[in-house]
């Protein structure tokens, strides 16, 4: 019971990495857009 909850929020916690890493780049690139547009 415990490992497989630990292996469910292992994935989900690699799934919340991963999505804060993309808006991250996303972030950053709409930041440089703007800069190059200001």
């Amino acid at each position: 019971m415990c490992s497989r909850v630990r292996l469910r929020l292992g994935c989900w916690h690699r799934y919340v990495i991963t999505i804060i890493f993309d808006s991250c780049k996303t972030l950053s690139r709409t930041v440089a857009l703007i800069c190059d547009y200001v």
